[in-house]
């Protein structure tokens, strides 16, 4: 699924992205928490995927925000979850996966 992507060969090896997008796919069905409210669930979601994102390299931040940014595949089951976010959500969580390079530039991972 990853390597389609055009910034070539990645870090991780394909067990690695299976467990990226098996643990963000969870996040994103996980059901409210008793006495959340819709937004704290949302709020708890988009920060436990940023959690998530924030292990990848460079070069798979990168190839993750191309693969979620773009219209999602029928075949591609975290693109779609990820696209039923809200903008808001999906934009700032795109940009955390672009701000990767600056972020280990800098040593900040979160």
């Amino acid at each position: 699924m990853w390597r389609d992507c055009e910034y070539g060969d990645t870090e991780l090896d394909d067990l690695r992205h299976h467990e990226i997008d098996t643990k963000s796919i969870s996040i994103l069905d996980a059901r409210a928490l008793f006495g959340e409210t819709v937004t704290e669930t949302f709020n708890r979601k988009e920060l436990e995927l940023a959690v998530v994102f924030a292990t990848l390299g460079v070069d798979d931040a990168l190839a993750m925000q191309h693969r979620l940014a773009g219209m999602p595949s029928a075949f591609d089951e975290l693109a779609r979850k990820f696209a039923r976010l809200l903008d808001a959500r999906r934009a700032r969580l795109i940009a955390f996966l672009g701000s990767a390079r600056r972020r280990t530039a800098q040593g900040v991972y979160r």
